[in-house]
């Protein structure tokens, strides 16, 4: 059995070739696949920005875009998209002081804590609660994405693959 994670616009190849089931973050188009996406608190995550704790933006509530425009921002290959991302700055990527990607946030954190940039990302994913020297501040207008889990309709799947399936809709 084989699980994966990937960019939506990924997601028609990587079904196509093997991957059984997928989680995704973001909005999926229930074409020919099964999207089990449930709109429940545990499936929701909050956009916002890890920062350290000594940051002048971390006495915020909330962080709006102009808050970051003209800061060092590290954001995710698997973040909400060019188009959405642009959106809520309401500047193109071009625009923005761009100065890192990363595909994990831990990754992306620790450029953060050496004081490289501010990282965009989904909250908690890393702990910035205690003894953490980082801070999450969720985004205002605040982005969410949604956890879906896909696999191909009419699917027949190895016994691990349909255990594995059912636990998760047992638990979603």
């Amino acid at each position: 059995m084989q699980v994966g994670s990937l960019r939506i616009g990924d997601l028609h190849i990587c079904l196509a070739f093997g991957v059984d089931v997928l989680y995704v973050y973001g909005v999926t188009r229930k074409l020919r696949f099964t999207v089990n996406g449930k709109d429940s608190r545990d499936a929701r995550k909050i956009w916002g920005v890890i920062m350290r704790k000594d940051s002048p933006l971390a006495e915020k509530e909330y962080i709006v875009p102009e808050d970051l425009w003209d800061k060092p921002i590290i954001r995710s290959r698997q973040s909400i998209g060019k188009n959405q991302i642009g959106e809520w700055f309401q500047k193109s990527e071009e625009e923005l002081n761009i100065v890192a990607t990363g595909n994990l946030l831990y990754n992306m954190s620790l450029l953060v804590e050496e004081g490289i940039g501010y990282a965009v990302g989904l909250d908690k994913i890393l702990n910035t609660t205690g003894n953490s020297n980082l801070c999450f501040r969720p985004l205002y207008p605040e982005l969410i994405s949604h956890l879906d889990i896909a696999w191909k309709k009419y699917q027949v799947f190895p016994k691990c693959a349909e255990i594995f399936l059912k636990r998760l809709q047992e638990n979603i």
